[in-house]
């Protein structure tokens, strides 16, 4: 069969449907990073994980711990190091075609706190970071994209969805803020990933999840939203969405 050369795509949806399922279809051996540790769920994944072909990392991402007088951030950086450190392993290894990280909204959250960690042991009364100090966050997140390119790798990106937000404007055009001269936003109606705001710009790929209903059967499919291989196919759904099954449309299509 061809093959769809290696890049990072981005699935999200709402919740059931089958996101995680979708992930572990494309090429094998798959690596999958579990923060929602929910990848039990993925359709058929124990045979996977039984055959050797998905490997399963489950990483449970730290809540903050309440005191009498702050939010402390605690294990985050740990768990960062544990992960990037597995991560870098796992694209060195040959055998790993596809690496799964399910989801990225939490991976992001990891990123963010434990690098909030590192600010609270000089300054342990803070409690978010401030906008210039995102940075090094989004460094960190640029950084998983091109070491996965850089070694020809698939890199999935599952998300969950939220509601757009885009800035309000006065009647002469130009953006509002509020009292602490914040610029103002509100919901535009639109659904996008939720996370990492630049993954739209790093995807090759971005498929929306649902399970749409017609002549009374409920199906899953996707929607291409992006794609890497020609801009006419936007918008086009596919039912039953698997790596194979863009293969077999790509092909249908003359692209590979």
């Amino acid at each position: 069969m061809s093959s769809i050369p290696p890049g990072v795509v981005s699935l999200y949806g709402p919740s059931g449907t089958l996101k995680s399922s979708i992930a572990i279809t494309w090429p094998k051996k798959v690596k999958v990073y579990d923060f929602d540790l929910g990848s039990h769920r993925a359709h058929e994944i124990h045979k996977g994980v039984a055959s050797g072909d998905i490997v399963v990392k489950r990483l449970a991402v730290p809540e903050r711990s309440i005191s009498s007088r702050r939010w402390k951030i605690e294990g985050a950086s740990e768990l960062w190091a544990e992960f990037l450190a597995d991560y870098l392993e796992t694209l060195a290894d040959d055998e790993f075609q596809t690496v799964v990280i399910d989801t990225n909204t939490l991976n992001w959250k990891l990123i963010q706190d434990s690098y909030l960690q590192e600010i609270q042991v000089k300054n342990p009364n803070r409690t978010r970071l401030q906008q210039i100090e995102f940075g090094e966050p989004n460094a960190r997140m640029n950084a998983l994209f091109n070491v996965a390119k850089a070694r020809q790798k698939h890199l999935i990106m599952v998300m969950h969805q939220t509601d757009e937000f885009i800035p309000v404007l006065d009647q002469n055009g130009k953006p509002m803020v509020d009292e602490n001269n914040r610029p103002v936003s509100a919901p535009s109606g639109q659904k996008v990933p939720d996370g990492f705001k630049a993954t739209r710009d790093a995807s090759d790929w971005i498929f929306l999840t649902s399970i749409p209903k017609a002549n009374d059967l409920i199906f899953p499919q996707i929607t291409i939203e992006k794609s890497a291989m020609g801009i006419e196919m936007v918008g086009a759904p596919i039912p039953w969405f698997t790596y194979d099954k863009l293969v077999e449309y790509l092909k249908a299509l003359g692209k590979l």
